[in-house]
């Protein structure tokens, strides 16, 4: 009877394994936490600032466009900035700087010399990011979450078949960082009463020929990547896929 339980239990174990197999166990983490007024990031999902062998505080910076919105009483700006002159003019990208001002004063700056794109105008492979954003602009996807927190997803330049880097900054009170700038799309999203539920993709689907039927052969293996906001206005990234 003994022996009849342990064989039990290893076939369990092995079907269980099986069943598994090409999946990744992970588990949701936070991407950053809200410490007396503060937005302490987890550094594992940010980038940061590329260094560039150019000094660009030498080279005169161009006003792109700004957006103004409120949360609640709090104030904010974002001004868009690219380089010109110096051979600057006509690279890749709609802006390379990302300013942003709470109440008249700066918070934030984020630089990218790949570039930003407007939302739309580059690679959007599965739908339109525009209509994502619950304040209508060009560059940002606004999201309010919860607690007084706002998180605004940007849209890098496009690069031959990799997504973009995809940037995430958080907004609370006079503070604000990026929390996320990993090579990203997005897959699937959802807002709704200040939580957001959102899949983003680490590669897009590749056409590599045909097979004997004259069926399109597609490469996709893509991580899969989840990204979800708590009540207490923090967001969690966990892998849910792996590649296949």
């Amino acid at each position: 009877m003994k022996k009849s339980c342990i064989l039990l239990t290893i076939a369990l174990t092995l079907l269980t394994g099986c069943g598994q197999k090409g999946k990744t166990e992970s588990q949701a983490e936070e991407m950053y936490t809200l410490k007396k007024g503060k937005i302490v990031v987890n550094e594992k999902y940010r980038a940061h600032n590329q260094l560039y062998d150019t000094n660009i505080d030498t080279i005169a910076r161009k006003l792109v466009d700004t957006f103004a919105f409120t949360v609640g009483e709090e104030s904010y700006e974002v001004k868009y900035y690219k380089l010109t002159g110096n051979g600057w003019d006509g690279e890749a990208g709609d802006f390379y700087f990302i300013n942003l001002f709470h109440n008249g004063k700066q918070i934030l700056e984020h630089i990218d010399l790949d570039g930003f794109c407007e939302l739309g105008s580059d690679a959007d492979w599965t739908f339109e990011l525009k209509p994502l954003s619950s304040i209508p602009n060009k560059y940002a996807i606004v999201c309010p979450l919860r607690q007084g927190v706002t998180a605004l997803i940007f849209d890098g330049y496009v690069y031959a078949s990799q997504p973009p880097k995809m940037p995430i900054v958080v907004v609370k009170g006079d503070q604000a960082a990026v929390v996320q700038n990993l090579n990203i799309d997005i897959e699937k999203f959802s807002l709704k009463d200040g939580l957001l539920d959102a899949t983003f993709v680490d590669s897009y689907p590749e056409h590599y020929g045909y097979d004997e039927n004259g069926n399109e052969l597609i490469n996709s293996s893509a991580r899969r990547y989840r990204i979800t906001s708590t009540p207490k206005g923090t967001l969690m990234f966990e892998e849910v896929e792996d590649r296949s």
